[in-house]
């Protein structure tokens, strides 16, 4: 698996690269895209073989050339076509990169409609509005999710949980869970989320928490969902009145074997941080405009200038893979009585790390100043075949 989603990801990267090369034109962008929409997959019960085998031999669908692609045949699946602008690339390089980035877009969403069986899928999900367990109560809510099969005498199985965040009644959590959806009986199966509020040290034993709700759907329905997004309305057997709502989604992972690993160091010198209780948290850009946690900074109290320990996550978990997915970086403080209040956020893309220069500025969104034009400044910038290196000062 892991091997051929390397393939895929060096495949793609080498095309943009390619692109970057040459002169920036946008007068062809229009037409490429349209070549890369065509070639729009065909279902069919039969005929998966033929992309799996594609798959295997580590190479994404043809490009088509200049050579007219033969009709598909009965039941047979076909991929989203790679964008092509002929012979001469001289022409159309800055169009054939936007078209690359949309064609790989297009091809991730064919993945998960088509099941294609080597690609790792990632479950994450929040909560909205969830009922309060009581005034004087503290708020720490967390989720649990179960798994059911189709089959005869199924049972429920406990599959993972989240982990519980204090405080707060609008929770994103930071952990996910890898799905397996290798066929229909997979996309059948019955998903069900529990929402507890902590009320004993004890997570394990569910009857010893605060029952929030819960809501159920199938697999199914979630990678079916516009953007892989579903909103579900959470239910108390015995309390009537909103509960308050789950949303799940769904994000296509590319693999790298060995992982390319990404180090960060976060530091801070600016007024809003000033010897105050602050942390940092990191999420990566989804679909239809959403954003999932991936990492939660340790909380450092009462620093002049912050530096939080440094850390390291592969670019599956930070960016799913892919070089032009976004990443933000969110900071926090808490009151006296433990609440969140948030700061302000930057955000950028490995794509976009790897051209700058120490010393370069990226823009910082605060809920005091506005948009502030040099509010982080890149410290540090180190890459290598393995990996990357990155330090961020936030200065406000």
């Amino acid at each position: 698996i892991d091997k051929v989603g390397e393939v895929r990801l060096k495949r793609g990267l080498t095309l943009w690269e390619e692109g970057e090369q040459e002169e920036e034109e946008e007068e062809r962008e229009g037409e490429c895209w349209r070549q890369g929409r065509e070639g729009e997959q065909e279902l069919g019960a039969s005929g998966r073989g033929s992309m799996e085998d594609d798959l295997k031999k580590q190479k994404f669908p043809d490009a088509g050339g200049s050579k007219a692609r033969a009709p598909a045949k009965d039941g047979e699946i076909r991929a989203p076509k790679r964008p092509d602008l002929g012979g001469d690339r001289s022409k159309g390089a800055g169009a054939l990169k936007n078209a690359e980035k949309k064609f790989l877009k297009t091809w991730q969403s064919w993945v998960v409609e088509q099941k294609i069986s080597d690609v790792p899928l990632e479950l994450n999900l929040e909560g909205s509005n969830l009922a309060n367990s009581g005034l004087f109560k503290k708020k720490a809510p967390f989720a649990v999710v179960f798994l059911k099969g189709i089959g005869d005498g199924a049972d429920w199985e406990r599959f993972g949980d989240t982990e519980a965040i204090q405080n707060v009644l609008n929770p994103k959590f930071v952990a996910s869970f890898r799905m397996a959806c290798t066929s229909d009986a997979d996309r059948e199966q019955q998903l069900r989320v529990e929402f507890y509020n902590r009320a004993h040290k004890d997570k394990d034993d569910l009857g010893k928490q605060d029952f929030i709700g819960s809501a159920t759907t199938k697999l199914g329905d979630v990678l079916s969902a516009p953007g892989q997004t579903l909103q579900l309305v959470l239910k108390h057997p015995t309390k009537a009145g909103d509960r308050g709502t789950c949303t799940l989604f769904v994000d296509t992972l590319l693999t790298r074997d060995p992982p390319f690993e990404i180090a960060l160091q976060v530091k801070a010198d600016a007024p809003s941080t000033e010897k105050k209780k602050t942390y940092y948290v990191i999420s990566r850009a989804l679909r239809k405009s959403n954003w999932t946690p991936v990492y939660m900074s340790e909380t450092v109290k009462d620093a002049v200038s912050p530096t939080w320990e440094s850390i390291t996550l592969t670019q599956e978990r930070l960016t799913a893979g892919a070089d032009d997915r976004a990443f933000r970086i969110e900071f926090y403080t808490k009151s006296l009585l433990g609440k969140h209040e948030f700061i302000g956020s930057f955000s950028t893309k490995y794509e976009t790390l790897k051209t700058m220069k120490e010393g370069a500025k990226l823009p910082f969104s605060s809920t005091r100043e506005g948009l502030i034009a040099g509010g982080v400044i890149l410290t540090r910038t180190e890459i290598s075949a393995s990996g990357a290196s990155f330090e961020f000062t936030f200065v406000e």
